[in-house]
């Protein structure tokens, strides 16, 4: 089965819940493209948009989750913000979303070692299991 780049932004979108209604897959889909020129320059390969990879799929889905939590919670921002019907002080940095957004970027760290170099994820570190 072919996955596109804009089916990744999708399973991205239906991931995460409380996503303004000013974010939609387009947003998400541009947030993805952005994270594929880093994989591609970390791995050395390049990533079709029309057919990705089956290897890629899920760390796009994870880039497509990390950026959008990003831009929604404002990380490491020193101020409130407001974004349509989403608030975040600077105090919130233990809310749930926050700790997804670090899940999100751990599983991206990760995944990008595994593919770079082989071996296996450690899933103590990425996913807390014991």
């Amino acid at each position: 089965m072919t996955v596109t780049i804009n089916d990744i932004g999708s399973y991205s979108y239906a991931r995460l819940a409380n996503i303004p209604t000013t974010i939609n897959v387009g947003s998400i889909v541009q947030f993805i493209t952005y994270g594929k020129i880093d994989v591609e320059n970390y791995v050395g390969e390049t990533i079709s948009t029309t057919d990705v990879p089956t290897k890629y799929q899920n760390i796009m889905i994870s880039i497509g989750c990390m950026y959008t939590l990003n831009y929604m919670l404002g990380a490491n921002a020193d101020f409130d913000t407001t974004m349509g019907e989403f608030q975040l002080s600077k105090a919130d940095r233990t809310s749930p979303e926050f700790r997804e957004l670090e899940f999100y970027r751990s599983h991206i760290n990760e995944s990008l070692k595994v593919i770079k170099y082989g071996g296996s994820i450690q899933f103590k570190k990425v996913y807390g299991v014991v």
